[in-house]
């Protein structure tokens, strides 16, 4: 994903990113570390737009309060 991320801004794609959907499959089942690195890897390429929605799909079982911080 970051290497894509990084041939879109190549080819001149510009942010920020003014919505981030992380879905299909379960994305909150991917560890911090992971989600850490797509989200640096964003802000290093193009940045996020101070106002952006950000969203993780989610199945409500897989969800607890200290992992949505």
């Amino acid at each position: 994903m970051e290497l894509e991320l990084e041939k879109m801004v190549e080819d001149g794609w510009k942010g920020p990113w003014k919505s981030v959907y992380l879905g299909g499959g379960t994305p909150s089942l991917l560890k911090e570390e992971v989600l850490t690195s797509l989200f640096e890897t964003i802000y290093r390429c193009s940045g996020i737009a101070n106002d952006a929605e950000i969203s993780l799909e989610a199945n409500p079982e897989d969800i607890f309060p200290e992992r949505l911080k």
